[in-house]
């Protein structure tokens, strides 16, 4: 189990460029709607996601956007 104290992102555990998802304008949101995972301050694993994945998110997203468009 990865603990709340390491610096490794949420989503793919890497340890490079991270950014808090509750500092992310709309991140915690995104991850929920997209992933179906909740992240709340108060559990035991980390609260971190690297650029990596931000970027996969937000492609995801317009790409889910792009097909409800359709």
């Amino acid at each position: 189990m990865v603990g709340k104290g390491l610096a490794l992102c949420r989503l793919c555990l890497s340890g490079t460029s991270l950014e808090d998802v509750f500092e992310a304008t709309d991140m915690n949101d995104l991850i929920f709607n997209l992933l179906a995972i909740t992240i709340t301050k108060s559990d035991s694993h980390p609260s971190k996601i690297c650029q990596g994945c931000i970027k996969t998110l937000s492609d995801f997203r317009d790409y889910r956007e792009r097909c409800l468009e359709v």
